[in-house]
């Protein structure tokens, strides 16, 4: 991996998502091409310090200083804080192991991005608990979704029909 020092501070160049920062074990990053420009950081809306094009600063840190990658491999922040992405303290884990160490763990699961309140979200918890009342009715995914889209063609209908039937089955939306 290329290395440089900048004011006295070891650099390494990373690709992520076919993106190149210089990046240094506590995150500070620099523009590859101008060595003068400074990466500036943002927050998606889960929360996590992003470079320019979304890329999360903790993928950077961990891909140029954190040992153990394997396939399939997601960063693990130790402290369970999403803005700490100093090398010490991300590790390579599987998606089984981040989850229950991120979710599981009750004591430091602060439950700030489930629900509506997930970046992710697209729906609100008033139309999670109207379709689950449904599904507690007996009605089938598909079902569900015409009722509550009647106007849905079928493309359209088999796009969302995942997103419900993991209401369905409580992989999201659990409570």
């Amino acid at each position: 991996m290329e290395t440089r020092i900048i004011d006295g501070k070891e650099f390494r160049l990373v690709t992520v998502r076919g993106r190149l920062k210089w990046i240094a074990r506590d995150g500070e990053a620099y523009n590859p091409i101008h060595w003068n420009q400074k990466a500036s950081i943002h927050y998606n809306p889960d929360g996590y310090p992003c470079f320019g094009g979304g890329v999360p600063v903790h993928l950077y840190v961990a891909n140029g200083w954190v040992e153990g990658k394997f396939d399939g491999a997601e960063v693990d922040h130790i402290d369970y804080d999403r803005c700490n992405y100093n090398a010490d303290n991300l590790r390579w884990v599987s998606h089984d192991e981040n989850i229950r160490h991120s979710y599981i763990d009750e004591d430091h699961y602060s439950g700030k991005h489930t629900g509506a309140a997930n970046g992710r979200a697209a729906m609100s918890a008033d139309q999670v608990e109207e379709i689950k009342d449904m599904f507690d009715k007996g009605l089938s995914t598909m079902e569900v979704i015409k009722a509550l889209h009647p106007d849905y063609s079928y493309s359209e209908r088999r796009s969302v029909w995942n997103r419900f039937n993991r209401i369905k089955t409580r992989e999201t939306w659990q409570k």
